[in-house]
């Protein structure tokens, strides 16, 4: 292909809106800023072309679009103005202009650019027979350029040229996960476009290296590894309402790594269970329960032993099954093992003085089916204290219902209604135990006072004074309440809990504002508040009108709800691709 694919060109769709396209030119630079050779920009009888030394690239107007000051440079479906069911014509070009993939394609749906390899190609949309978006793609390096012409969001001729008469068009430049670059060019004016600027570099991409399964199987056995914390009481306790909750401190040497081995599920015989603690156990008091009983109390499990402790490393737990305690059978493939490990922590290991808070923790409560690998969420069946039922036995939660796959928690049993959306998930990676609870600390902290927003937790120093000295609020926790969604406050509250976007007519910042709103400030004046003035209704349907106080009042504005945070990790995980 003739031009590079480090270079991309943005060509003016303009031509009649009173700029002469004579005094517009497009200049392409490399990395080191050095002119790019063989790529020249004409203007043959007013209408836009580019093309390389080869002839290989000669592209309409209608192909690259600028977009005027007014018109909102974004490439979007739902910019179309589309009738219900109502489809446009989504055309994939190549360098020379030749069609090679067309769909009908309808809001909001998808559409992933692979038209065979990597190159520069160009994306079409039509609607009725009219060009109303485009975009230039270079699919090697990920560059993108995107407009939406002003006509297609119902600009007249009059407000074109009137837009032109100001000698302001605004070219974007955008790449996928990155802010966009706006450039603003005026009658003679150039454009210098390094290229060097727009690197990005994803999350996770080829190269990255992956944390090992947390199910992996062998021809003797599947293991299943996962991360556990600290818990207050025991799982069904719904009287004590201290099971969900975190404990004080609960970031101090109080997560463990647990590891079931399953030979059974390759034809062998026993379960192995091991446990790694960050803190030595109490010599009396290392307990494993399996196998769920519940005569007595909902605690009680017809496994209950003290596990072994490693030799070589001290903070390495293990013990073996090979009978059913609840059938009192050898351990077969299907059987339900309901486990929770405790940790009861050595108050003064010899050469360990620095452990705080109190010592005696319980664990989660895990159902493991045998030869399946991997956690299953569950909920007891049965009524507690009735012996002709199961007691509140756990059973699996059906595959259909786990609204978060494997990270799926169990049924709520400890009457704690507030508290699902902060658990640590099911299939928690080992390694990530200890770094959830520590970023969990920071979550709960105020950053003027450094108090943490839960009884029994010190004062954290570090995070002291690290708001302002404009803001919004001063914890994480006081926008994403127990990680989930915002509430929108009653008339004449304020809105702390969200986020006011601000801008002028373009987006672009307020002078004395900038994009975000921030009503509080360490000291002096602040930039001013918003509340809810009222909440209109119609037909059942409530519609916030919003009340500014403050010398700089926006006129253009966006109120942004908290979003709940649970399951963001989940959207990590999706492929760069």
């Amino acid at each position: 292909m003739g031009i590079p694919k480090s270079a991309l060109i943005l060509l003016p769709a303009l031509a009649g809106a009173g700029i002469a396209w004579s005094d517009l030119t497009l200049k392409l630079v490399d990395g080191s800023s050095k002119p790019i050779s063989g790529v020249t920009c004409v203007v043959p009888g007013g209408s836009p072309s580019v093309s390389d030394a080869s002839g290989n690239l000669n592209l309409s107007a209608s192909v690259g679009i600028a977009v005027p000051r007014f018109a909102p440079a974004a490439f979007s479906f739902s910019r179309i103005p589309l009738a219900p069911g109502e489809r446009a014509s989504l055309e994939i070009l190549d360098t020379r202009g030749r069609v090679v993939s067309q769909r009908r394609i309808g809001l909001g749906e998808r559409f992933e650019l692979a038209p065979g390899g990597q190159g520069v190609y160009f994306t079409r949309v039509k609607y009725h027979g009219r060009t109303v978006s485009a975009r230039m793609l270079d699919l090697g390096r990920g560059f993108a350029f995107e407009g939406v012409p002003a006509q297609a969001e119902g600009a007249t001729a009059a407000s074109l040229a009137k837009s032109a008469a100001a000698s302001d068009v605004s070219v974007t430049c955008s790449k996928s996960g990155m802010p966009s670059q706006v450039y603003r060019l005026k009658d003679g004016a150039s454009l210098t476009i390094d290229f060097s600027k727009l690197e990005m570099v994803p999350l996770f991409d080829g190269a990255t290296k992956l944390d090992a399964e947390n199910v992996l199987e062998s021809s003797s056995s599947i293991i299943t590894r996962f991360s556990d914390r600290a818990r207050d009481r025991h799982s069904r306790e719904d009287e004590f309402h201290k099971y969900d909750h975190y404990v004080g401190h609960y970031w101090d040497n109080r997560t463990a790594t647990i590891q079931i081995t399953d030979s059974v599920a390759k034809g062998g015989k026993k379960i192995r269970i091991d446990q790694w603690t960050l803190w030595p156990l109490d010599a009396k008091a290392r307990e494993f329960r399996a196998w769920y009983r519940g005569m007595n109390t909902v605690a009680e499990y017809n496994t209950n032993i003290s596990m072994d402790v490693d030799p070589a490393n001290p903070l390495h737990y293990f013990t073996e099954m090979t009978i059913n305690g609840r059938t009192g059978k050898p351990i077969q493939v299907g059987d339900n093992m309901e486990i929770e490990v405790s940790q009861f922590l050595d108050k003064h290991p010899a050469g360990m003085d620095t452990l705080t808070g109190r010592d005696n923790y319980y664990g989660t409560v895990f159902l493991y089916v045998v030869g399946k690998g991997g956690l299953v969420p569950w909920y007891p069946v049965g009524v507690f204290g009735d012996g002709a039922t199961e007691r509140e036995n756990s059973h699996p939660i059906p595959e259909e219902a786990w609204l978060g796959g494997r990270t799926t928690i169990h049924q709520q049993t400890s009457n704690e209604p507030e508290d699902p959306f902060m658990e640590l998930a099911t299939n928690m990676a080992p390694q990530d135990g200890q770094i959830f609870v520590h970023g969990r600390r920071v979550h709960h902290t105020d950053f003027i006072t450094g108090v943490h927003d839960e009884p029994d937790n010190p004062v954290w120093d570090t995070l002291m004074a690290k708001a302002g000295p404009n803001y919004v609020n001063t914890s994480c926790t006081a926008c994403h309440h127990k990680n989930g969604r915002a509430l929108a406050p009653a008339a004449g509250a304020p809105l702390t809990q969200m986020v006011v976007k601000v801008g002028d007519a373009t987006g672009a910042p307020l002078p004395g504002l900038g994009g975000v709103l921030q009503p509080k400030r360490i000291s002096g004046t602040t930039e001013g508040g918003v509340t809810i003035g009222s909440w209109p209704e119609t037909n059942g349907l409530r519609k916030p009108e919003y009340a500014f106080t403050g010398a700089n009042k926006p006129a253009n504005f966006s109120a942004r709800i908290a979003p709940q945070l649970i399951g963001m990790g989940l959207l990590e995980a999706v492929p760069e691709a």
